[in-house]
């Protein structure tokens, strides 16, 4: 039970990082009707954060433009014959400056956010442009 309300109490946090405005809009574009629907709050938020960390977007705001989507989406679909890239290194990288950027401090908080980032990466790399696009909506 308490690692459920940790886990609740860090979900909280994070979301509360954003303004309310920025996490409806953000919210609206996953689903229209997340408001009267019982959905995790937290994926789309994360991922597009995430993503933007990722790209080097601006995280506060949660919106990929088209040329930040194109480039994640080269990032886990690189051409044939180019390596792929050491994907736990960038998740890491990704997390530690969404955490910066959103003064979220503490280690545990870092951690945890990098193993639902880690958790993400079979759908960041098995997905289609198509896939991709709906993972990570422009707004």
């Amino acid at each position: 039970m308490a690692t459920w309300l940790e886990g609740l109490y860090l979900v909280n946090r994070f979301l509360h990082s954003f303004p309310a405005a920025t996490l409806h809009k953000r919210l609206l574009a996953h689903h229209a009707d997340y408001d009267a629907l019982h959905i995790n709050l937290f994926e789309p938020v994360f991922t597009s954060a995430l993503g933007l960390a990722l790209a080097g977007g601006d995280v506060s705001g949660l919106t990929l433009c088209e040329a930040e989507r194109e480039k994640l989406y080269m990032l886990f679909h690189p051409a044939k014959g180019r390596p792929t890239p050491h994907y736990d290194a960038l998740l890491k990288k990704a997390v530690d400056r969404l955490c910066t950027a959103l003064r979220l401090w503490d280690s545990a908080t870092r951690r945890t956010l990098a193993a639902w980032a880690g958790a993400l990466l079979p759908r960041l790399t098995a997905g289609s442009r198509q896939g991709f696009a709906l993972l990570l909506p422009t707004l």
